[in-house]
Formats: structure tokens, C-alpha cells, sequence
């Protein structure tokens, strides 16, 4: 039987957001990732990601490696550092073949704890980065599909980024993944599924 995954992750990781994808008015502000007492984050505006405890808080399997060595969450995990932060996409098509995997679609992981920052023209670089990255690594790959990222707090912004990614190769722009009730309808959203 070949199987549709329709809830893969990407593990971003420094290259997600490398000088090559980030607006350069943005890169001093780029997300770092920092090891805190044995456990790996994303620290971006001194605010650490994921969150593990209090209001809001999220266990992200994001980032997945620190100065060469997996974090505590990767070390559980089947799947191999290069395919979770797809620095190897043929690593990643031999593990959905092992699991008879046919396509994949790809969403973001740090970006479920949206908002990262409420700094608009950062987080707008940083969705930009995440789907250039994204579209330079998987563009209209036939078996792995990706969901793109907008900043819906600059609609003008958001509607510009869809248009973008979409051009990059984005079949979705995974607005509502991960928000259960609490989603907000996009245009974003409806014009990459065709109907805007």
C-alpha cells in the first residue's frame, strides 16, 4: 500500500535561515540556536523556542542538532538528522520508501509557536527566508510537497509571500496547521488551494 503523509515536518536548522534566504536588514536578528542546560533551542530575541513551560508553551521537535550532536528529542526519532532538516533529500525519499510512502507533504515546526515575534518586518523575513529555503531545496518536488509560511499579521505582506512561495513551488501555506479552533481563515490559504 502507498501511503500520503500528509503531516511531515521539517526540522528547520541554521540553513533554513543562512544569509542565501534571509533579508539582509534582518540577519543580526536571526534566530541562534543555543544549548541551555543539556536541552537545544531557537533563541530569537532573547525569547527562547520551543517554550516548555507556562502560558503558551510547546515542545517543538525544532532545532534538532546542536554543534554537530542531536538533541534529546532527535535521539528518539527514526528519521536521521539530514532528512529531518532535509540537508539530504534522497535520506528522506529512502525513509518514506521504507514506510511505503508515497508523497509527503512537508510543514514547519518553529513556526507552529506563531508568533515567533512581534517585530512584523522580522517575522516577514523570516517566513520569506523559510520558504525561499524551502523552495530551493524541494521546489515542485514530486514526492515531497511543502506548506509555506505568511506573516497574517501584515496581510499585504502575507498576500505577496503566498504569491512568492508559490511561484517557489508551495502547495500550501499552513496558516491553520497546529492551531486547532483557534485558526484563522486565510486568503493566503484559499489562493494557494486554487479558489482566490
Amino acid at each position: 500500500m502507498r501511503l500520503i503523509d500528509a503531516d511531515g515536518h521539517l526540522e528547520e536548522s541554521p540553513a533554513t535561515f543562512a544569509d542565501d534566504y534571509l533579508d539582509p536588514a534582518y540577519r543580526a536578528q536571526r534566530p541562534k540556536v543555543v544549548n541551555m542546560d543539556g536541552m537545544i533551542y531557537w533563541m530569537l530575541e532573547e525569547q527562547l523556542f520551543p517554550r516548555r513551560l507556562g502560558k503558551g508553551c510547546h515542545n517543538l521537535g525544532t532545532p534538532a542538532r546542536f554543534d554537530g550532536q542531536p538533541s534529546p528529542h532527535a535521539k528518539k526519532k527514526v528519521d536521521t538528522i539530514p532528512s529531518m532538516e532535509l540537508s539530504d533529500i534522497k535520506e528522506r525519499l529512502r525513509l518514506m520508501d521504507e514506510e511505503e510512502i508515497a508523497v509527503q507533504v512537508v510543514y514547519p515546526t518553529l513556526f507552529l509557536a506563531y508568533p515567533l515575534s512581534a517585530n512584523v518586518g522580522l517575522m516577514n523575513a523570516l517566513c520569506s527566508s523559510y520558504n525561499r529555503f524551502l523552495g530551493d531545496r524541494l521546489g515542485k518536488h514530486q514526492r515531497i510537497k511543502w506548506a509555506a509560511v505568511a506573516n497574517l499579521d501584515d496581510v499585504p505582506a502575507a498576500a505577496k509571500e503566498v504569491h512568492q512561495a508559490k511561484k517557489l513551488g508551495a502547495c500550501d501555506d499552513g496558516s491553520r496547521h497546529g492551531r486547532g479552533s483557534n485558526a484563522r481563515p486565510s486568503a493566503a490559504a484559499a489562493f494557494l488551494r486554487g479558489r482566490g
